[in-house]
């Protein structure tokens, strides 16, 4: 998490997270698609206080939400919320689009990682 030089990644759910530290990445993970953040004094929304613990200024963060981001009003919204705060923060982020599962069902970055063996 210190190391700004390493592309963190950023999921909803701790088998995502798992999924991608398997293949090689540094990642977190967030307990539901709002839990990013907290309130402040004033009542606003801002970064969980656990992301003062990762090194933010200059990094590249990838979010992968999962694959009904695209569908899901919801999601979307909270994910482009979080790449604003953690932009706002100094990180450079991109949100990666994870296709529908075989039959067009929802899945998450660990699903991905399994149905695709050539996921870098």
């Amino acid at each position: 998490m210190a190391d700004r030089r390493e592309t963190l990644l950023g999921v909803e759910g701790e088998s995502r997270a798992m999924a991608a530290t398997e293949h090689g990445y540094a990642c977190f993970a967030y307990g539901g698609v709002a839990l990013w953040s907290e309130r402040d004094r004033d009542g606003a929304r801002v970064l969980h206080r656990d992301y003062d613990q990762m090194a933010l200024d200059g990094r590249d963060i990838w979010l992968i939400p999962d694959s009904d981001a695209d569908t899901n009003p919801d999601v979307w919204r909270e994910t482009e919320l979080q790449a604003a705060a953690l932009t706002a923060r100094g990180a450079r982020v991109e949100i990666v689009h994870l296709p529908p599962g075989p039959n067009g069902e929802k899945q998450g970055l660990d699903d991905f990682c399994t149905a695709t063996e050539s996921w870098p």
